[in-house]
């Protein structure tokens, strides 16, 4: 599972590569909302990523806090300290935390072009290793 990301696309490039096609076959964008995503091949856990969402007709793209907050929480976030940004396929339902949401159909689309893996040997230094497609497209 990685643990940081890259998205060296800016916000109007992202809204232009995320077209989609609405049921009556129409090309659409979706919309931007909010600040504009800054272009960084460096986004830790907790950190602003440019995100998709939409409901059946519309789609919406903003920047967004990189992990679940659960419902439950009501202290600042800078008090929140679960590592909610990654969840296997696999074990998504079994998770109460992310079965609940995925059951109510809260969904969105983290997007990027790339991601880092670690490759480390017992006591040697993390080499980060960056996972992204050669033909440039948004992952």
């Amino acid at each position: 599972m990685c643990g940081r990301l890259a998205c060296s696309l800016d916000s109007d490039v992202l809204v232009t590569k995320c077209q989609f096609q609405d049921k009556a076959g129409k090309t659409g964008h979706p919309e931007w909302l909010g600040a504009q995503h800054q272009p960084t091949y460096n986004i830790p856990p907790t950190g602003q990523v440019p995100v998709l969402y939409g409901n059946l007709g519309d789609r919406f793209m903003r920047c967004m806090r990189w992990g679940l907050i659960p419902s439950s929480h009501k202290k600042p976030l800078k008090e929140f300290r679960l590592s909610t940004h990654n969840c296997c396929a696999e074990s998504l339902l079994e998770r109460p935390l992310y079965a609940s949401c995925f059951k109510r159909g809260q969904r969105c689309i983290i997007v990027a072009d790339g991601f880092y893996e670690w490759n480390s040997k017992k006591g040697a230094e993390k080499i980060p290793h960056f996972v992204h497609q050669n033909d440039k497209k948004v992952q």
